[in-house]
């Protein structure tokens, strides 16, 4: 295993980050890093790194990649990211894709069209399961409300899943060894532009942020995609 190509392939990883955020801030391509802290240091200080330079670069490790001799399920992986990385490169260059080709470069997925009459017979089913009266966008907001904590109890929420939590780690346990030490903590934030997020400081330990103040993001987007459907339908 060569640690300089995998110190490059973290390396160009921040790379098109800072290219990236040099476009748009609220768009960052690396989520979390717990790696060797000098290799993220040392692109910290540079400038934004041309389009085609990263490119290039990701040609190279591309192109070395077979050669570091890893274990194959991890030869795999990387050969995966790679190829993700390259296509955001190609991207940055001004390269375009169809959005099937683009998803099965980044996401190692190739989308297909639903048909019509899958979302039909979806609609038909929630008219009659859903309860309540009122259309069926009626009784759906009103069976999620339903199960909405209203602001005077949100202090439940972090009691709530941490009681989730211990009941998916005994159902894990019927068919996985989890570690002795493994642990998930919780912190009610707000002021955030999504609903949660994971990280995983290592040591076993995954740190779970919700931010509460998504219920009126989530009405919106709620709301924006009902009149989606009232429009496809």
């Amino acid at each position: 295993m060569n640690e300089h190509w995998l110190q490059s392939y973290i390396q160009l990883a921040f790379r098109i980050d800072k290219a990236i955020r040099a476009i748009s801030a609220s768009s960052p391509f690396v989520d979390c890093y717990y790696g060797p802290p000098e290799w993220k240091d040392s692109v910290t200080t540079e400038n934004v790194t041309p389009a085609n330079d990263l490119l290039q670069a990701a040609g190279h490790l591309i192109v070395a990649l077979p050669l570091q001799q890893f274990e194959p399920h991890r030869q795999t992986y990387l050969a995966k990211q790679m190829l993700a990385m390259e296509t955001v490169c190609r991207k940055l260059c001004g390269e375009t894709f169809t959005l099937e080709d683009e998803v099965q470069r980044c996401f190692d997925i190739r989308p297909t069209w639903t048909p019509e009459t899958v979302f039909e017979q979806a609609f038909a089913l929630a008219e009659t399961a859903l309860p309540g009266e009122g259309n069926i966008f009626e009784r759906m907001d009103a069976l999620e409300q339903h199960y909405t904590l209203t602001r005077e109890h949100i202090g439940l929420l972090e009691g709530f899943m941490y009681q989730a939590f211990a009941e998916t780690r005994r159902r894990t346990q019927t068919f996985v060894t989890l570690p002795a030490d493994e642990e998930v903590e919780v912190q009610i934030v707000t002021e955030r532009a999504w609903l949660a997020n994971n990280t995983y400081p290592g040591g076993y330990r995954s740190h779970i942020d919700v931010n509460t103040d998504f219920y009126r993001s989530r009405c919106i987007h709620r709301n924006w995609y009902c009149n989606v459907l009232k429009t496809l339908f």
